[in-house]
């Protein structure tokens, strides 16, 4: 794990990691975000207290955790300046948030996405697609398990003002086995 501080706002940064089990028919009906997996966080640097956190993959189906590369850059945005920190997800959204606030600013696919049509900005969260849900029917989802990024580097060009992303454009079929146990097996 990377962490980034910035002395000016004595945060540190960090992804974290999913919850298991992926399939929903295990977790129950609560359909509850598992608050602060598949997160990005900024914690005080002095005591550990949670300033803010964003979820990238609220109740997350596929296995995209968010301990992706998070770059912090000076940007200007709709015209004004601001101190940004970014994650390519491996969810495949591109995420720019304000790294003082948290705010979202914005949250676009850097890749062919099809478990979700978008992202909210008004809600942060992403609007999954029909074709997302693997438990009734298999599904090929982009991007995989392995994600449209994952742990090779990233980079922010103070040239080019560009984000140069490594990017996977690979799908995975995923498969809801019914007849296994504790997976709702219809009788």
């Amino acid at each position: 794990m990377v962490l980034h501080t910035i002395p000016c706002f004595d945060l540190v940064y960090f992804g974290t990691g999913n919850a298991a089990p992926y399939d929903s028919r295990q977790i129950g009906p609560s359909n509850l975000d598992e608050l602060y997996t598949a997160s990005i966080l900024a914690v005080r640097g002095d005591s550990g207290q949670l300033v803010w956190h964003y979820q990238t993959t609220p109740h997350d189906h596929w296995d995209f955790d968010s301990v992706q590369k998070l770059v912090m850059a000076d940007v200007m945005i709709d015209g004004k300046p601001r101190q940004t920190i970014m994650q390519a997800s491996k969810n495949g959204f591109f995420y720019v948030l304000d790294r003082q606030s948290g705010e979202l600013l914005s949250a676009t696919n850097y890749t062919y996405v099809n478990w979700a049509s978008r992202g909210r900005l008004k809600t942060g969260k992403p609007v999954v697609t029909d074709e997302a849900d693997w438990s009734k029917k298999p599904s090929n989802i982009y991007p995989s398990w392995a994600g449209g990024h994952t742990w090779n580097p990233m980079s922010y060009s103070l040239m080019t003002h560009l984000v140069y992303i490594p990017v996977l454009d690979v799908p995975n079929i995923w498969v809801g086995h019914g007849g296994q146990r504790g997976l709702g097996q219809v009788h």
